[in-house]
């Protein structure tokens, strides 16, 4: 006699996600990742995308540990890990900027509109209707909020003395007071 073994067929889908990988103090251990996928089989069977990986240090800020581990690989970016995987080509790796760690709602306009629709999902983790469109990455839907950017072109270090200008360019979503005497200011210190 002889024996057949059926093909087992399982896909793993992981579409629409915010992964956050963020110490509660101190420094995540350098083989935390985000996103870890063990075995080969999973590897085969997967189907990622629209998701947000990151990981953070303890100030909020990106941390130096890989995005995606798969088994023993790992991979420093969004890029690398698609290069090499065929997956999460619309993925992003940015601070989803949570209003809380314990109220895990995105503010981040990067994340804002930037998910694929899926057509059983309509509503998220509170019950609020997911846009059919063009919904948000993560379990909420949510209004990314957009906050005051400020940029500013610094000085180059020169030996020439005569006055010289500083560029300022800021931006608020709401607005800016442009009169006296809530108009916005620049402090700066010559010398330390």
């Amino acid at each position: 006699g002889s024996t057949t073994t059926p093909a087992i067929s399982r896909m793993e889908v992981i579409n629409n996600n915010v992964l956050v990988q963020a110490p509660a103090g101190g420094a995540l251990p350098t083989n935390y990742q985000p996103f870890y996928l063990v075995g080969q089989q999973i590897e085969d069977s997967l189907v990622s995308n629209y998701n947000n990986f990151i990981a953070l240090d303890a100030t909020g800020g990106i941390a130096i540990n890989p995005v995606v581990r798969l088994g023993s690989s790992n991979y420093a970016t969004i890029a690398s890990w698609t290069a090499a995987s065929s997956q999460d080509t619309f993925s992003l790796s940015v601070n989803p900027d949570f209003i809380a760690p314990s109220l895990p709602i995105p503010t981040s306009l990067a994340l804002d509109n930037k998910a694929t629709p899926v057509a059983y999902v309509t509503a998220d983790v509170t019950g609020q209707a997911r846009s059919a469109t063009t919904p948000d990455i993560g379990a909420y839907e949510f209004v990314g909020l957009q906050f005051s950017q400020i940029t500013l072109t610094p000085l180059s270090d020169t030996l020439v003395t005569p006055n010289r200008g500083i560029v300022v360019n800021i931006q608020d979503s709401t607005g800016l007071i442009t009169t006296s005497p809530n108009a916005p200011r620049m402090y700066y210190r010559k010398n330390s």
